[in-house]
């Protein structure tokens, strides 16, 4: 596993692939394609394409119990060396900042770049099971695991019964 994600800049226009397992929370595999946005051959602007694949452990949002979710998704990145901004393609996000960094004899620092593509990839909301139980609203145990003997409270008041009031 590696720490960082660092690759040689494409030269004459041939695009740099790349398999690589970086060092991430337990791990996530990357398969990835650097290439020039056009042919020119001083062309500063590139693409970043590719997959990604990872397993973390989120909160379930009921029960707050541990999920094991598995997130594996494609993205594709603009990186304009020349103004050093990027832009997620496949989000609906505006030009930033870069967070690229250009290293000496031609290569690219794009750790920081997948990083925040990894992060923002873990889903918000997951639920442990469809029918999870939650917590008691009145002593706070798990109605998953734990018979705590107080009534379950209704998740929706029904609407008749709001027409009255």
């Amino acid at each position: 596993m590696e720490t960082s994600f660092v690759l040689d800049l494409p030269r004459k226009g041939v695009p740099v692939e790349a398999r690589r397992t970086l060092a991430w929370k337990g791990g996530a595999e990357l398969e990835t394609r650097l290439a020039p946005e056009t042919n020119a051959p001083d062309d500063p602007v590139l693409r970043l394409s590719g997959t990604y694949r990872f397993e973390t452990v989120v909160e379930c949002a009921r029960c707050l119990g541990d999920v094991q979710v598995t997130v594996e998704r494609t993205f594709e990145t603009r990186l304009d060396l020349a103004h050093e901004t990027s832009e997620a393609m496949d989000l609906e996000a505006g030009e930033e900042p870069a967070t690229f960094v250009r290293l000496p004899e031609e290569r690219i620092d794009l750790t920081a770049e997948i990083v925040a593509r990894l992060e923002l990839a873990i889903p918000e909301i997951v639920l442990c099971s469809p029918d999870c139980k939650g917590l008691c609203p009145v002593c706070g145990a798990n109605r998953n695991t734990d018979g705590c003997g107080h009534a379950p409270v209704p998740r929706m008041v029904e609407t008749e019964s709001l027409k009255g009031a």
